[in-house]
């Protein structure tokens, strides 16, 4: 493939000026297709001018659908390979790899890119001055389930559960300190990282970013697929309230669960499980496209959380972005 500046025909110009028109799902569709037809023909810079554009219009548009109909776990890690090589490291694009490598066997490389030792972080919050964590979270809880919505099964990993979706512009209280809280364990984060660009989680760690989020009240059948975050750089859950149920480790209804995706459950891939406790004011941080989902716990019971994620400016929804100098 060449490395030249991308050149387009008339003809195509005006398929990349439509696709940004359109609505940004049908925008992204339709420039994955011309970035597909791209790679077929050896245009490397083309391609990736129009993968970029497509991820930008809509990160969740499936990668899979560069691949031609049949093809393998191989020719996915030639394409992501390619992409990672370019800079293009989009944490789906990271994601896909992964499972891509794992897919194939390739136990190393998975063990590179899923490295808990280095990129999973777990904690333990302090309250803010003048409360102690309980009575912060009971605040907390109670702001948070003043202003909910629920979601049924409308296309998202999201089942049956609560959410609220404006605790990031709430003024309440409790949801403003846990803001400053969560902005502070994030950046402690991205400063203890290894410094290794070679790596492309390390190497496409945003210089600015911003920080959003969002609540979810789970009860019996609440729960989330297995999924990834591709609209972010990383992620992180804080956990507001415990339900009794998911304290039996037995039977770890409730908790989190970081490991591979389903179809590649049962292989010797070497990507790593861990159950994460729902514990009332603990938080975990790791990269987005850390594969995880939650079970359901069967019972009319609560779990809190607040899920957040690092978001760069050129995938953020238009709101200010915070700059690691801030």
């Amino acid at each position: 493939m060449g490395n030249n500046a991308p050149s387009f025909t008339a003809a195509q110009q005006q398929m990349l000026d439509q696709a940004e028109a359109a609505e940004p799902a049908v925008g992204a569709r339709l420039l994955l297709r011309l970035a597909a037809d791209f790679w077929k023909t050896g245009q490397t810079a083309e391609f990736l001018e129009c993968f970029e554009r497509s991820y930008r219009l809509d990160p969740y548009s499936k990668i899979n659908q560069l691949l031609p109909t049949g093809a393998g776990p191989e020719q996915l890690r030639q394409i992501t390979e390619a992409l990672l090589d370019r800079g293009c490291a989009y944490s789906a694009v990271i994601g896909a790899h992964a499972r891509a490598e794992a897919a194939l066997g390739r136990r190393e490389a998975v063990g590179k890119l899923v490295d808990y030792a280095r990129f999973y972080h777990q904690g333990v919050c302090d309250p803010p001055a003048g409360s102690t964590l309980d009575v912060f979270n009971q605040t907390l809880a109670a702001e948070i389930k003043a202003d909910l919505t629920f979601y049924a099964e409308e296309g998202r990993s999201i089942r049956n559960t609560w959410r609220n979706d404006r605790i990031m512009r709430s003024p309440a209280p409790a949801l403003t300190a846990l803001r400053s809280i969560l902005a502070r364990e994030m950046e402690r984060y991205i400063d203890a990282l290894p410094r290794d660009g070679d790596h492309p989680f390390i190497a496409s760690r945003p210089a600015e970013y911003a920080l959003d989020g969002w609540a979810v009240v789970s009860t019996a059948e609440g729960h989330h697929q297995s999924h990834i975050h591709p609209r972010a750089w990383a992620t992180g859950v804080y956990y507001v309230s415990q339900p009794e149920v998911s304290r039996d480790p037995v039977d770890p209804r409730g908790w989190l669960r970081v490991g591979p995706p389903p179809d590649l459950d049962g292989m010797d891939t070497g990507w790593e499980t861990r159950l994460v406790e729902p514990k009332a004011g603990s938080f975990i941080l790791m990269p987005a496209y850390f594969y995880h989902s939650t079970e359901p716990m069967r019972v009319d019971q609560e779990r809190i959380c607040v899920a957040f994620e690092v978001q760069p400016p050129s995938l953020k929804p238009r709101r200010r972005t915070r700059s690691r100098a801030d």
